[in-house]
């Protein structure tokens, strides 16, 4: 039997925050206005005319955040479902708004210019997030940004890790782009202990090498 509980499980959770106070607050269900980027998004707000995709917009509380503080020309929002809510029924009809609905890897698949930045939080579940980076790395601009949330969530942390290794396997050189760190921009998603000690669920690298078309990702060996 193996010492570690199962990946999920409340156990494991309650050894990382106060689960029966979080789940009873229900305080994901929040609708508030955030007032600070998040730490991966702030790398990049200083530029002009961005071109950008968040994939996960749940009610478009990020993607406010995004459209209130960075420059943005275009943002592409992708979800399985439509936000019925406010902010997000109206942020979906923002003129530098494209939603996309759907499958976020039939989605990514479809946009074809060139992106600033493409932020993940739709599937945390590691061939998927694989996969979405897989598609869009390449769309991605030299000096642009590949970001996404919940590093803590084991596929999440799996895909970005395979990710890298590939990279260093492709390139001959260890990647020094890569970074985490706590996100403090009191989304209501986040139980209250991981804003106090700063959790480390932002991740995101800078792209800054064209890895060329033949680039392939390869999984790991598991034995």
């Amino acid at each position: 039997m193996s010492i570690f509980q199962n990946y999920g499980s409340k156990n494991l959770m309650g050894s990382w925050y106060n689960t029966d106070k979080y789940f009873a607050s229900k305080k994901w269900l929040e609708n508030k206005v955030l007032k600070t980027l998040r730490p991966s998004l702030q790398t990049i707000a200083h530029k002009e005319n961005l071109i950008g995709v968040e994939v996960g917009i749940g009610n478009c509380i990020n993607s406010r955040n995004i459209l209130d503080h960075m420059a943005i020309q275009k943002l592409y929002l992708i979800d399985r479902n439509v936000p019925t809510d406010i902010p997000g029924k109206d942020i979906i009809k923002d003129p530098r708004v494209v939603f996309m609905h759907g499958d976020s890897l039939d989605c990514l698949k479809k946009i074809d210019e060139p992106l600033d930045f493409v932020y993940l939080d739709g599937s945390h579940e590691f061939n998927y997030v694989l996969n979405e980076i897989a598609i869009v790395y390449h769309k991605i601009k030299l000096g642009g940004l590949l970001a996404g949330h919940d590093y803590e969530q084991v596929g999440v942390m799996a895909a970005m890790q395979t990710f890298m290794i590939n990279v260093w396997r492709h390139t001959g050189e260890k990647p020094n782009n890569f970074y985490i760190d706590s996100c403090r921009d009191e989304h209501p998603g986040y139980p209250e202990e991981y804003m106090d000690y700063g959790f480390p669920i932002d991740w995101w690298m800078s792209k800054d090498k064209d890895l060329g078309k033949d680039f392939k990702i390869f999984k790991l060996r598991n034995g």
